[in-house]
């Protein structure tokens, strides 16, 4: 019993393996690829309720758009302001939903990953009110 017993394999299984360890890296590779393509075009975009304030995002939450419609500035600047942070912050949450909806579809919606975005992000949370 006291025998040290060590597993061998031959040249072509340990060739097989290392191929298929090449193969599954490359084919990650492709998918980080596929995700970041859908990530670098990803935008979300709010309006308020009244039409008045439009806020789009990137996946990264940066504003990439602001459109203010002319009668919005018949209202006092604080609602102004609450409108456009409003609609910056459902954008956001939107976006965040995207970047999972893009992980699940590249690494499945029940994977550790898309988990971690998803955690990461917010992603079960509810949209906020307008």
């Amino acid at each position: 019993m006291g025998e040290d017993y060590a597993v061998s394999i031959g040249a072509d299984e340990a060739g097989a393996r290392i191929g298929a360890h090449i193969a599954e890296a490359e084919e990650r590779v492709q998918e980080a690829a596929r995700l970041a393509r859908q990530l670098s075009s990803l935008r979300r975009t709010s309006h308020s309720r009244d039409g008045a304030v439009s806020v789009t995002v990137d996946v990264a939450g940066r504003v990439t758009a602001l459109r203010i419609q002319a009668f919005a500035m018949l209202g006092s600047p604080d609602a102004l302001a609450s409108s456009i942070l409003s609609c910056i912050a459902e954008a956001q949450v939107q976006a965040g939903r995207g970047f999972v909806e893009a992980a699940a579809a590249v690494w499945g919606p029940e994977s550790e990953l898309t988990g971690h975005v998803r955690q990461a992000v917010g992603g079960d949370r509810p949209p906020r009110p307008g």
